[in-house]
């Protein structure tokens, strides 16, 4: 009997040790399963704040471009306002294409026209001369000019009003003299401010864009350097010199191959 109590005993012992282990056991896992979803949580937020600042960088970045699209969109709306009051504009081929993508414009002396008509449609303004002073087709209409003995290839305007046939106006080219250091700036804005001087003083467009073309190669080639780099055109008057006067054509074809005319003296 004793024997058999003992062994009861040892029993009862061992499994009292082995409940013991159960609860320590029980207790490490409680505190792995509280650390995990402590970690758990912490990811999520984690991930919320990551959430929310990517949110807030997409919201800055769409407000920024809404801006510049509400900035380009005024400057239209101001542009397309001036030219529909404009009486006349006088883009070159550069200014063309960049505001009514005419590439061709700057490609072929033929497109120059069509580019013109288009470019009146758009603007809504009353008559469009679409200078060619610095059209690449010049470029492709002199290669050799230097060197197979053919005169540069004059520099052609063309200019659309209304529904009267398109006029093309060709000069011989001014080159750049030394003494205008290489060239001339101002072209334009003098070629358009003399068109509105003699709209002013009652000439027809036709004439006004005859004459404002005749004091500007007049100018040109008159100009004198006043500093560093390009001069500014010379306003020499009334434009009295022959050779500076435009020769009128109804077609580019004709325009690039304008007639020579006897000396009056």
């Amino acid at each position: 009997a004793e024997a058999a109590v003992a062994a009861a005993r040892e029993v009862e012992e061992a499994l009292r040790r082995e409940l013991a282990a159960a609860r320590e056991a029980a207790a490490a896992a409680s505190a792995s399963e509280s650390a995990l979803r402590e970690e758990l949580a912490s990811a999520r937020r984690r991930a919320a704040a990551a959430a929310a600042a990517a949110g807030a960088a997409h919201e800055a970045e769409l407000e920024d471009a809404r801006g510049a699209i509400r900035v380009a969109a005024a400057r239209e709306a101001e542009l397309r306002q001036r030219l529909e009051v404009a009486a006349r504009s006088t883009p070159s081929p550069v200014s063309a294409e960049t505001g009514q993508a005419m590439t061709a414009a700057n490609e072929k002396a033929a497109a120059a026209e069509a580019a013109a008509v288009e470019l009146r449609r758009r603007a809504g303004c009353g008559a469009v001369l679409l200078k060619g002073g610095h059209a690449a087709y010049f470029a492709a209409q002199g290669e050799g000019a230097a060197g197979g003995g053919r005169s540069p290839p004059p520099a052609m305007d063309v200019l659309v009003d209304g529904e009267a046939p398109p006029v093309w106006l060709s000069c011989a080219r001014v080159g750049a003299t030394e003494a205008a250091g290489g060239g001339c700036h101002g072209t334009g804005c003098v070629l358009s401010t003399a068109i509105a001087a003699m709209l002013a003083h009652g000439h027809p467009l036709v004439d006004s864009v005859v004459l404002a073309k005749a004091y500007v190669t007049q100018g040109m080639a008159s100009a004198a350097a006043v500093g560093a780099g390009p001069a500014p055109v010379a306003h020499t008057g009334w434009p009295s010199s022959p050779s500076s006067m435009p020769v009128l054509s109804r077609s580019a074809a004709a325009a690039a191959a304008p007639p020579r005319f006897a000396r009056c003296d």
